[in-house]
Order: C-alpha cells, then structure tokens, then sequence
C-alpha cells in the first residue's frame, strides 16, 4: 500500500489509485449458472452446477446428474478461465470416483477409469472446485 500523506498535494490521486486496486482485487461475479451439454444435468433446480469469481479466485461448483466419463459437461463462459489445466476429484454420492478437469479452452471435462464409466441413474457429483487464475 501507498503510504498517503493528507498534508501532500494531490493525496487524493494516490488514494484513489490505492482503492482502484482493491476493487479490482474485490470484484465479485455472483454465482453464474452453466449450461450443461451431452447429457449432463443440473441435480435439481435449487442444486445447480454454477461458478464464481471473486477477485481472482474461482469458484466452480459441481452439482450434477446424467454422467457419462469422458466427455465434455459444460465450458465456462466469459470471464472464467483456468491458467493452467486443473484437474481435481469428486465422488458420487454412491462412492464413484471422478476426475475433473478444467482445461485452458474454458472445457470442463468429466473423467473416469474404465472400471466406473457410468453411474447409477439416481447418481449424482457434488463438490466444490477452487483455483486463481
């Protein structure tokens, strides 16, 4: 932080300055809803798969039903974006293992051994995936 001098001419400017910054540092998105693809579903109309941005940390919550390994559930609009590939694990509620993996084009991939391609229908992921980017 800028030390601020009240008695200096123009205190003003680095103050302003300063709280430029951390509103930029403090910019909050809201939970935004995704739309899902190839099958996926929101687990319930109140227990969406939904992401947030606050500042710069990412906040990307998996809530969903219809899963199917390997493919594509959703891509993350404008302006989320991973810096880097992330990859992260969730279960299902029936125990399943799943990788998530959150790719620079935005892509948002569901990932499994071949051991649980498929769930059961009643099956559900859920979980909360952060990041900076």
């Amino acid at each position: 932080m800028t030390q601020i001098d009240h008695g200096s001419a123009n205190w003003d400017v680095a103050l302003n300055n300063e709280l430029e910054q951390l509103d930029t540092a403090t910019t909050d998105t809201g939970w935004v809803p995704l739309t899902l693809i190839n099958g996926f579903t929101n687990q319930t109309d109140q227990n969406k798969t939904m992401v947030r941005k606050v500042g710069n940390i990412t906040f990307l919550k998996i809530a969903m039903t219809g899963i199917t390994a390997n493919t594509v559930c959703a891509t993350l609009p404008d302006p989320f974006k991973a810096g880097a590939v992330g990859q992260f694990l969730v279960r299902t509620n029936g125990g399943n293992p799943f990788g998530i993996t959150v790719g620079t084009d935005r892509s948002i991939l569901v990932e499994s051994s071949a051991t649980h391609p498929t769930v059961s229908q009643g099956d559900y992921l859920n979980g909360l995936l952060i990041w900076v980017a």
